[in-house]
């Protein structure tokens, strides 16, 4: 069986020596909690640095590869978060009840709103507003892009306006005034 590449390997940005600055390993185990948690704040805190200079480091011009896996931990990052909050959805989140700062109970409340808005992001056709496509039709948000302008204007057809072609009948013509 052949090993798969790290997705979170890159060549780090070159910075001048400094103890405080962004040194390699700094630069990896930045990217590696960036993909644990999806939260650059926790990220930048846990290797000493600011949030500020972590942006500042991936604008570099030679910093394209930590920009690259920057992108890839933050889709890493939202697969696990995207899980989490399923379950929280699903399952709740613990809800603890005080009464005169005495612990009284804990409950679960599950969320039915982002439950809903889960599952239309998941499956937009079944669960959201988007239709699907009629059969035999492409699937138009998404080749939407790939289309030419004329494609577009080719689904356009004429169609029969009912009343007087010449425009007299007393609704159109209080509709053009």
């Amino acid at each position: 069986m052949t090993e798969r590449p790290d997705p979170l390997a890159f060549a780090p940005v070159p910075v001048r020596p400094r103890r405080d600055g962004w040194t390699v390993d700094r630069q990896i185990a930045f990217i590696e909690t960036l993909a644990e948690t999806g939260c650059v704040t926790t990220a930048a805190r846990s290797v000493g640095m600011s949030v500020r200079s972590a942006y500042r480091l991936a604008a570099r011009p030679d910093a394209r590869a930590f920009s690259e896996a920057w992108d890839t931990a933050m889709a890493i990052a939202a697969r696990s978060l995207a899980a989490l909050a399923f379950d929280y959805a699903t399952g709740g989140m613990v809800e603890q009840v005080w009464k005169d700062g005495v612990l009284v109970s804990e409950r679960r409340r599950p969320s039915e709103r982002l439950l809903i808005f889960l599952l239309s992001r998941h499956d937009p056709v079944r669960y959201g507003t988007r239709p699907a496509p009629l059969e035999g039709q492409d699937d138009w948000p998404r080749d939407f892009p790939q289309r030419s302008l004329g494609e577009h204007f080719e689904a356009f057809r004429d169609i029969e306006i009912e009343g007087d072609p010449e425009g007299d009948d007393d609704s159109a013509s209080r509709a053009r005034t």
